[in-house]
């Protein structure tokens, strides 16, 4: 979640349950400590009621001393956020744990989703929704983050929200001489070349002029070649094996070069 201490961007409205420090000085000196009630007003001793609700942080100092003006004349006002309103949302779909959680109010689709402990085995990485009053307000590719260092675009989120996480899409397998050998998940239209941005490209020594590939529905015939010259224009398929090789086992005799066998059944790690 946002620290207690991150800083309140100016276009935060202000609504029930917030806590305001107010400090005047000049005319009137005090230090008070208002909470909005559900009404979204603040009650101002020997001033009286104040509406506060939906008004941006960068505002709020202005409104309260248009209020406190009309009682005293010559004062100073210097109005800051305490402790936020807690906000619910909801988190449905593929997620490690779904549910109803009340965030700060600061809190984004990510924290949110970090905090739901993130996309289940069957869960997309690729599509995680933002949804409001019923309508898909942001699309967030959890790549993007984790992969790519990438957060601008994450969004806010407010009251009752709902963030979807969607169904696990396309998955392509890449292992052998790759940085980060995984099974990906992987959108349309992606090809090998994507992949192996994900997986952190070929290690130093690697084969890179060509890559090992199992289809899904050729797994009968084993492995075929793809050319380096046809990684861009290689599209992937659900089930897609890719075996990356190095210089040094391509060199050994085939009966000791790098074999796939596939472990099943009662074992610890199938």
């Amino acid at each position: 979640s946002p620290p207690a201490t991150a800083a309140i961007p100016g276009d935060y409205l202000v609504g029930p349950g917030d806590e305001i420090f107010l400090r005047t000085w000049g005319s009137v000196d005090a230090d008070l400590r208002l909470v909005v009630d559900r009404n979204g007003q603040v009650n101002i001793p020997k001033v009286g009621t104040v509406s506060v609700s939906g008004t941006s942080y960068a505002n709020l100092s202005k409104v309260l001393q248009g209020s406190i003006a009309k009682t005293y004349s010559g004062v100073n006002v210097s109005a800051t956020m305490g402790q936020l309103r807690g906000i619910r949302v909801y988190v449905t779909g593929y997620a490690l744990n779904p549910g109803a959680y009340t965030v700060n109010n600061l809190s984004s689709l990510v924290n949110v989703v970090m905090a739901a402990g993130g996309p289940s085995t069957a869960g997309s990485f690729r599509s995680i929704q933002l949804k409001r009053a019923g309508k898909v307000v942001s699309t967030f590719d959890l790549y993007d983050l984790l992969l790519k260092g990438d957060k601008s675009a994450d969004r806010p989120v407010t009251a009752e929200d709902v963030i979807h996480v969607g169904p696990s899409g396309m998955q392509v397998a890449i292992t052998g001489a790759v940085n980060k050998p995984a099974i990906y998940e992987l959108k349309l239209g992606e090809s090998l070349q994507d992949l192996l941005a994900y997986a952190g490209g070929f290690v130093s020594g690697a084969n890179a002029e060509a890559i090992n590939y199992l289809g899904l529905t050729t797994r009968q015939q084993g492995f075929k070649s793809v050319a380096n010259s046809e990684f861009t224009a290689k599209k992937l398929l659900d089930g897609d094996i890719y075996l990356a090789t190095s210089e040094v086992a391509l060199r050994q005799p085939v009966d000791k070069q790098m074999r796939m066998v596939r472990v099943d059944g009662q074992v610890n790690k199938p």
